[in-house]
């Protein structure tokens, strides 16, 4: 039997031994914490071009996004040549003292010279966020294109 009370699910379950069971829905075990927009960031033929953003969840699951990435940075002097590139968020949890709880570099892509990327994605679970979350209160995210 369900029945409606407050605009909350509750179901009622008789077991065999007569015993009442109430169970109600329970709420999520994990919710979203940042969802960071990033605008459009061009430095000297790198690109990272907007929309763009890094969603964390509080049970370390993580995702990245950019619409377009593209390595144009001739390295190589009269060569045409360049170095590969990684794209990448670093980030810094903070507790309520200031304090570094947790670091982690979230990895969008790497790239080598004139790659270019539409639509990127990246996505996995930072396990040691999930066992500080309770005492992070702020973070920090930047945005790195690495060698």
């Amino acid at each position: 039997m369900s029945d409606k009370h407050s605009g909350e699910d509750i179901d009622e379950r008789v077991t065999a031994n007569g015993e009442l069971v109430v169970e109600r829905e329970l709420a999520p075990a994990s919710y979203k914490m940042w969802d960071v927009q990033f605008p459009t960031w061009e430095p000297n033929s790198l690109h990272w071009v907007a929309p763009s953003n890094i969603i964390i969840y509080s049970d370390g699951n993580w995702f990245l996004y950019a619409q377009s990435i593209s390595n144009q940075r001739r390295t190589g002097g009269f060569l045409d040549t360049g170095d590969d590139r990684t794209w990448l968020v670093a980030t810094e949890f903070l507790n309520a003292q200031g304090s570094v709880v947790h670091a982690q570099e979230y990895v969008l892509r790497s790239l080598g010279y004139k790659h270019s990327e539409d639509n990127v994605k990246s996505s996995g679970n930072d396990s040691r966020l999930a066992a500080v979350v309770a005492q992070i209160v702020a973070a920090n995210f930047t945005r790195t294109i690495r060698v």
